[in-house]
Order: structure tokens, then sequence, then C-alpha cells
């Protein structure tokens, strides 16, 4: 039995209404999920698809019935289950699919439905790069734009050097100041693969067109080009969120 396999008995434990089926390039979990999360409760179908080269690669999932509009927290056809950060961080803490379904899936429908029921989506993240930078610097504990993109540039450029003043400005070396929450960042391996770079160039983006930033040239590196000219070459490269 597949990993995947063993996975889905676990799932279907809980979720009962799902099933299986697979194809050359994926397997395509379809059905209905019920749940009762923080007193909302409601049904959607669902299907969720595992490629082959799970759980590298992070499951992804629409709602086949029409009962969310594709303007909620969507990037094509699949959800926005979160920023990719935030959604690499709860994965990576536990690989299943029932993590996956309990943890991402169930928050983003239910709060849905939440908004659905009452109008509010005060509790939601700003869609596109606005709600990335904020999870960035609720991450790293600051209210700053321009600090959190400062100390992601060391994420992206896989630089952390704990010598260096801490870009804040503080006068302090960055092991003693910001640099903290970066090292464990650095030092946990769940983050060898994600892609800050991602990440950091859509945010610089953003603050460029803010007036934040007045000059993204200075925020470049011979990374960045590098990474730029891989992603022209790649059509298949996903901006999330």
């Amino acid at each position: 039995m597949s990993l995947v396999e063993r996975q889905f008995v676990d799932l279907r434990k809980k979720y009962q209404y799902l099933y299986k089926r697979n194809d050359q390039a994926s397997t395509i979990i379809v059905g209905t999920i019920f749940f009762d999360y923080n007193n909302i409760k409601d049904d959607y179908a669902i299907e969720i698809n595992v490629s082959t080269n799970y759980p590298k690669t992070i499951p992804s999932v629409c709602e086949t019935k029409g009962k969310i509009p594709k303007d909620w927290h969507h990037n094509g056809k699949y959800f926005c289950l979160e920023t990719p950060f935030r959604v690499w961080v709860i994965f990576r803490k536990q690989e299943t699919l029932l993590n996956f379904v309990d943890n991402l899936v169930v928050p983003y429908l239910a709060s849905y439905s939440y908004f659905k029921n009452t109008g509010d989506s005060s509790k939601e993240h700003p869609h596109g790069a606005r709600g990335v930078l904020d999870d960035y610097k609720k991450c790293f504990n600051i209210k700053d734009d321009l600090l959190a993109f400062k100390l992601l540039k060391i994420l992206a450029e896989k630089d952390y050097r704990g010598h260096v003043s801490c870009p804040c400005g503080s006068g302090e070396k960055l092991r003693k100041c910001h640099g903290k929450c970066i090292q464990i960042i650095v030092l946990d391996g769940r983050f060898k693969d994600f892609d800050f770079m991602q990440d950091y160039l859509r945010i610089g983006i953003l603050l460029k067109d803010e007036n934040i930033i007045s000059d993204l040239s200075m925020y470049t590196s011979k990374n960045v080009f590098n990474y730029l000219e891989r992603i022209k070459n790649n059509p298949q490269q996903k901006w999330g969120y």
C-alpha cells in the first residue's frame, strides 16, 4: 500500500464521504466534507489533487458545486488556503492528508461559511502580496513593512550572518536583535526547500507600488536575477495567494 493510500484510509475514518481515484499525474480525492469548526457547521463538495511527488508537493484543493465564489481567496481553480509560508508551516508539521484537511481545508471552508452567514471579513488576510507581507510581519513580530522586507531578503538570499548589523538600525548584531526569528527558520530543516525568493519579489513589487521603496535595484542581487531567469524559462512556476 502506497503512502497516499495509507493516509487516505486515515482521512476517510473522519471524512467518510470522500473517495479516491487515480490517474497518471496524480491522485484525486473527491466527495463532501461535513464539519463543525468553532461552532460553524457546514458541508462542501471538494476535490483534492495529490501529485505523484507528494508530500514534497503540498496538495491543492477546489470546491466543485459553486458554493464559494472565485473571488474568495482563489488562485485560478484552486483555493488559496493561507499564505504560502503559512501553508508550508502547517503542512510540514505533519505531512499527512488528515492534517492537510483538518488544519488547512476545513478552516478555509469555515472562514467562508462565517463570512457567508455574517458578512464579516475582518478576520481574513488581505489577498495577494499584502497578505503575504502581513503574515511575515506576524512571524517576525514586527509592524514595519520595510523591515519585514529586509529580514525576508536574508531568507530569500540564504545569507544569514549573525555578526552583521541588524537591518532595523538598532546598532545591535543581527543575532542579538531581529535575527533571532530568522535563525529559527534557517535552522529548521523543514524550510530548506521553501521558496522565500518568490515572496520576497512579490513584496518588493508591492512596496514599490505603494512608494515605500523608491528604487528596487538596491534590493536586488545576482541571486535575484538568476531566480528571475529561471522562472522566465519555467511557465509552470506558481505565484499563489
